[in-house]
């Protein structure tokens, strides 16, 4: 008599937040996270943080950007979130009011 285990597969039930800066942590929740499970934005492989059966806390590269949606890849398994996840620019100084001052000076960017 042969028995054989099946392994369900994931499900994305969330994602949040849904907008983030490059470098963020971000929240995915769902069911059947196992330790092998692996994320990724679009193409991009994601760090995971903690990881339990029904959440994967992961960190987006500073390389990250634009529009995409969130991947759970679990052995020969990739689903996708329904949500997809932005990537919001980080800011950019373009000027100086002073390149100097004393200290206490106020200096707008």
């Amino acid at each position: 008599m042969s028995t054989s285990r099946f392994i369900d597969a994931p499900v994305i039930t969330d994602v949040r937040p849904r907008r983030a800066l490059p470098g963020s942590d971000i929240m995915i929740s769902g069911r059947h996270f196992s330790e092998r499970a692996a994320a990724y934005f679009g193409k991009i492989p994601l760090t995971i943080v903690t990881r339990s059966p029904t959440a994967l806390l992961v960190r987006l590269p500073i390389e990250a950007r634009g529009l995409d949606p969130i991947w759970v890849e679990e052995l020969a398994t990739r689903v996708r979130s329904e949500q997809q996840l932005g990537i919001v620019p980080p800011p950019v100084i373009t000027a100086l009011s002073q390149a100097f001052g004393k200290p206490g000076i106020e200096i707008t960017l």
